[in-house]
């Protein structure tokens, strides 16, 4: 995904002419570049070719409907943290919960507050963005740590719980069905001579 939200490129999948021209109008004036399908066939296919960094998806459609079509990019490449926004003239709780069981990001009912949905789009995507970041920082430090030779853990008092890196249990030659958890996984691994020093001030 790319960082610069006005670079954005945008699918809109839907059946209905007048609402992909009016979408793809509205958010083209916010500098977004659109693509448009007018069926799920066509939709996935162009999802290949263009890449977009999000995707307006129509529910009703003849063929593949948005749900099969949510599953299947949801399954496909790039797909497990590809923004889908799913638009619907549906109001029922049942479509709703459909649409997040297969995946939807977000959700918009027909009649389309154009506004509302410039808003909602880049609100989507500067949080796809910053959780792409955040996946990037992880993977920079688990590279740092494995070329450093250097493990890390973290306890949690609160909730007794011992998380560490992937580079910490290859360095001791654990793993996580031998690790442990909670306090005691914690004072195991003190030096001898500390762990009194530690149970004071735990």
């Amino acid at each position: 995904m790319r960082d610069m939200l006005d670079d954005a490129r945008l699918l809109i999948i839907d059946d209905d002419a007048l609402t992909r021209l009016l979408a793809a109008e509205a958010l083209r004036e916010s500098g977004f570049t659109v693509f448009e399908a007018d069926c799920g066939e066509e939709g996935l296919r162009m999802y290949c070719n263009v890449e977009p960094d999000l995707v307006l998806l129509d529910v009703m459609m003849p063929g593949i409907d948005g749900f099969e079509v949510c599953r299947r990019l949801r399954e496909g490449p790039r797909g497990e943290r590809l923004p889908i926004i799913m638009l619907t003239g549906l109001e029922d709780t049942s479509s709703i919960e459909r649409a997040y069981d297969e995946g939807a990001t977000d959700f918009i009912s027909k009649p389309i507050n154009w506004t509302l949905l410039r808003h909602r789009v880049r609100y989507v995507l500067r949080s796809a963005n910053l959780l792409d970041e955040l996946v990037r920082s992880e993977d920079v430090l688990a590279n740092a740590q494995r070329i450093g030779r250097m493990g890390s853990w973290e306890w949690r008092p609160d909730g007794d719980l011992l998380q560490c890196s992937d580079t910490y249990l290859t360095l001791f030659g654990e793993d996580v069905t031998t690790f442990g958890d909670g306090h005691d996984a914690v004072v195991s691994r003190v030096y001898p001579a500390d762990r009194g020093l530690l149970r004071e001030a735990l």
